[in-house]
């Protein structure tokens, strides 16, 4: 299909839009999930806010760690040829069951009963959770990328957001069913409400899914199309979260659970700095990979997504301290050197998340080995110097020194590709600015013409 300049000027200024509602949502999630981080630091203390925090990030690693990146490799090949979508879910079903059920047995229960402190720290019904909450994990990443690759970017927001709000509505839920709030039933409690979003969002893809031709199917060709290219994706993504939460891991040996209170409200507070740009990212990937971006669009989101989050970082860095102690309480005062030292490796690493979806899109998921396996080498060994002289804040400049590389690696091939200088990939202009506010203006028409997100062309 032949596409003139004004209708992808009008594809593209569609797909804005989407993209800003989306933002919304995501927004509003992400605040849930801060005010949960809030909540729950306030209410279980340091060593409980620790806890849950390692429970958390253990299912989050686990379902990266058993996805096989095969969900990525799915929205690759369906953004190009849109009629095997209807394989999407099928997979995403035996693969959270398989994969993530069987990733989570061999952590936590061989973790359970061989000792592994990180394991033994969240006891039995901590680890009897993470059984469940794995798989179903999984399997919200899968209808969440379902939903990007067919255009609907505000569900694919809505179901992260709804999972992101998960433990606040666990905190106000648990008192009012006179259970009390700590650790263990947090932990139960936000497994629960992520089988409902699953259970609610598995209606919402069968809905969406009405018109196809043909019925939900399993596909072994596609899968092992999704493979190969999943792979690759999957072990950049496994290295980008090393770089990303490896430190939790190696704080939580070094500084104990005491230590991951205060630097995970760190990196809860610095990490507002590059959530948009990591919504953007995941929310681009099939436009990237289908090839629908008009030319030069790429840098200009790379460069406006970047001033946002420098602009972000200032404000938070002006605010840091009298934010940390309003929020979270005195106990977790030192939280706010590492805050202010994470603050300038999140504007870096909103780069990186942009560049890593670019990078991947254009069929090269393997370079993520290289960008985030140097970054994440260079983490470990910097916190293992760090930590012991300087405490948590030494694991706040490894990894803003991790970021800064991360990013440094993945853009020349982007330049390349673009066939962009420096500064158009990385200084914002005053057109940028204009057109975002015209796009903003436009917005609440929009809304009220009740538009629906267009699927993927048959």
């Amino acid at each position: 299909m032949v596409v003139t300049a004004a209708g992808a000027r009008e594809q593209g200024g569609g797909m804005v839009h989407r993209l800003l509602i989306a933002l919304a949502v995501s927004a509003l999630g992400y605040g849930a999930s801060f005010a949960s981080s809030v909540v729950v630091a306030r209410m279980l203390g340091v060593e409980g806010k620790g806890t849950f925090s390692l429970f958390a990030t253990s299912v989050a690693g686990l379902s990266v760690f058993a996805g096989l990146g095969i969900g990525q490799g799915q929205m690759f090949h369906a953004a190009r040829a849109p009629e095997k979508l209807r394989y999407f879910m099928a997979h995403g079903l035996v693969l959270s069951l398989g994969l993530g059920g069987g990733a989570a047995v061999l952590y936590f229960l061989g973790g359970l009963f061989g000792g592994l402190p990180v394991v033994s720290a969240l006891g039995p019904v901590g680890a009897a959770a993470g059984l469940l909450a794995v798989p179903l994990f999984s399997l919200l990443t899968f209808q969440r990328q379902y939903f990007l690759t067919i255009g609907r970017f505000v569900a694919a927001k809505a179901n992260g957001a709804l999972a992101l709000a998960a433990p606040l509505i666990a905190c106000a839920a648990l008192p009012a069913l006179g259970i009390q709030l700590q650790v263990t039933s947090l932990i139960v409690a936000v497994v629960v409400i992520h089988a409902l979003w699953v259970l609610l969002f598995q209606g919402w893809i069968a809905s969406a899914s009405a018109g196809m031709s043909r019925s939900a199917s399993f596909s072994a060709s596609y899968l092992h199309e999704s493979v190969s290219f999943g792979v690759r994706q999957y072990v950049s993504e496994l290295a980008q979260f090393l770089t990303g939460r490896l430190d939790f891991f190696v704080v939580a040996w070094l500084a104990g659970s005491t230590g991951l209170g205060i630097y995970s409200v760190g990196v809860a507070l610095a990490e507002i700095v590059s959530r948009l740009a990591r919504e953007l990212g995941t929310m681009l990937f099939p436009a990237f990979a289908s090839g629908t971006l008009v030319n030069r669009e790429a840098p200009a989101i790379l460069r406006t997504t970047l001033g946002a989050a420098g602009v972000i970082a200032v404000v938070l860095a002006a605010a840091a301290d009298p934010l940390v102690r309003l929020l979270f309480g005195e106990d977790f005062r030192g939280a706010v050197p590492v805050f202010r030292v994470l603050l300038a490796g999140t504007v870096a690493w909103s780069a990186a998340e942009i560049l890593w979806n670019y990078v991947s899109a254009a069929g090269r998921p393997g370079f993520g080995v290289v960008v985030f396996g140097v970054a994440a080498a260079i983490d470990t060994i910097l916190n293992l110097v760090l930590i012991p002289t300087l405490g948590v804040l030494g694991a706040g400049i490894a990894a803003t020194v991790s970021y800064c590389l991360a990013a440094t690696l993945l853009l020349p091939p982007f330049l390349r590709r673009e066939e962009a200088s420096l500064g158009e990939a990385l200084v914002v202009r005053p057109s940028d600015l204009r057109r975002l506010v015209a796009r903003l203006a436009e917005l609440p028409g929009r809304l009220q013409g009740g538009g629906r997100s267009p699927g993927p062309s048959k």
